[in-house]
């Protein structure tokens, strides 16, 4: 079914920004993949496939809806139900890099108000190594792109300390980048 649901999207962006209707149906479905107890982690992954989809082809156009594509994905990564699988972790943490990239100020205002802000960065920098897809590498290169272009207020005290790491992870990236791309 994604395959299918990501042609819709990337395909029909212009309609979903013109029927929102169309894009409440697609939230609906990310948030019900999410809170279904039938489904595992494989599904939930094409849950966070799906939501990586609507922001890359909707920019802009699913402002009001960043929250909850940040917290649901945080959620399983702080209090998972059970030893989270290592690709899931990868994809949830994607979901929120592509939040970042969407609207890094949001983003980072959200992860604040949650306490989260710490924990999300020492996961992503911690397993900048796992993002081995040329695609993983190239969306953690454009977010840490996006927050380099934050004005210094908007960048919350408590990850200022470490805000050195971005420039550290963003050279680690192109450095494994050709690699990543030859074995494609």
């Amino acid at each position: 079914m994604l395959p299918s649901l990501d042609n819709y999207i990337t395909y029909g962006a212009g309609m979903m920004r013109q029927n929102p209707t169309y894009l409440e149906i697609i939230v609906d479905i990310i948030q019900t993949i999410f809170t279904h107890e039938r489904l595992g982690a494989m599904d939930r992954i094409c849950g966070c496939k799906l939501a990586e989809a609507v922001m890359l082809n909707i920019r802009g156009g699913v402002d009001n809806y960043l929250k909850g594509f940040i917290e649901i994905p945080m959620q399983c990564l702080i209090n998972p139900p059970t030893k989270l699988v290592k690709s899931y972790q990868l994809h949830l943490m994607e979901m929120v890099i592509n939040c970042v990239y969407y609207n890094p100020a949001v983003t980072l205002q959200v992860l604040e108000q949650h306490g989260w802000t710490n924990k999300f960065f020492s996961l992503w920098f911690s397993n900048i190594d796992n993002f081995s897809r040329v695609h993983d590498k190239k969306l953690s290169i454009v977010a840490i792109s996006a927050l380099l272009q934050l004005r210094p207020e908007q960048i919350p005290t408590t990850i200022q300390p470490g805000w050195h790491r971005l420039l550290q992870g963003a050279v680690r990236l192109f450095e494994t980048l050709p690699v990543a791309m030859k074995s494609m």
